[in-house]
């Protein structure tokens, strides 16, 4: 059974998204930041249903004035309220919605939280296709600014990765001609499949986070998913059992 952390909100997330027509791939890694405590046991990538995706990072679950949240069981009550096939902007502006009213009451509470995370308090991504038409990704941010929270919510490119920080890092892992990116690739295998390839290419980009820059927001289990033009979602590197999916 998942702990309860009373009003100590969890954050945290390191995630890497490629999107195109034809395919979606994500690596998320799994630490969570608990009043200074460092845990790795959240998996924050959630199948909302064989075709949707659901991602959240920065505040992903707590207690305020409003009650315990989590915001990974908030996006599977606002799709199951949906009509299908699910609109991920009418999706992803619902979930914001409820999540919003949560970063403002830790506002109230907790300004000096808020204020020091950025540039998201908390976020999300939203992946999915309709059967038959191309994969698509919208982004949500959740950012506070001198006490007044918004919320942005903006189509995901597919022209390039989206990821959470480390621009140049990530560029060096991308361009693999570094001795280090060198040495990372050579410990991962590299499928035909190019979303699989891209689910790898994801994971060691967060590996590279973990293992050359160390930041201690950084880590745990690193988990992957795939999902493809008119396919099912499956997984490339599955959560573990101790991994939850949702706070219980």
């Amino acid at each position: 059974m998942t702990k309860k952390h009373g009003c100590q909100p969890a954050h945290g997330t390191y995630f890497v998204v490629r999107v195109t027509d034809d395919f979606a791939a994500a690596a998320i890694d799994s630490r969570e930041n608990i009043g200074q405590v460092y845990k790795d046991e959240g998996c924050k990538i959630v199948p909302l249903d064989k075709s949707t995706i659901f991602l959240c990072q920065g505040i992903a679950h707590g207690e305020t004035s409003r009650g315990e949240f989590d915001a990974r069981k908030i996006a599977k009550e606002k799709f199951a309220e949906q009509a299908k096939p699910v609109n991920l902007t009418t999706m992803a502006a619902s979930w914001a919605a409820e999540m919003q009213k949560h970063i403002e009451a830790l506002c109230a509470t907790k300004p000096t939280l808020i204020a020091n995370m950025k540039p998201d308090a908390a976020g999300a991504v939203f992946l999915g296709h309709d059967g038959s038409g191309p994969v698509d990704g919208v982004v949500v941010h959740i950012q506070e600014s001198s006490g007044q929270v918004q919320t942005m919510i903006d189509p995901l490119s597919k022209t390039r990765p989206v990821f959470t920080a480390y621009p140049k890092i990530i560029d060096e892992v991308l361009d693999g001609s570094t001795a280090r990116a060198k040495d990372l690739f050579a410990c991962l295998a590299r499928p035909s499949n190019k979303a699989t390839e891209w689910a790898v290419i994801a994971e060691a980009c967060i590996r590279a986070i973990i293992e050359w820059i160390r930041d201690p927001e950084v880590g745990g289990e690193i988990v992957s998913i795939v999902l493809e033009r008119g396919e099912e979602w499956r997984w490339v590197k599955a959560p573990t059992s101790q991994m939850p999916t949702t706070q219980t």
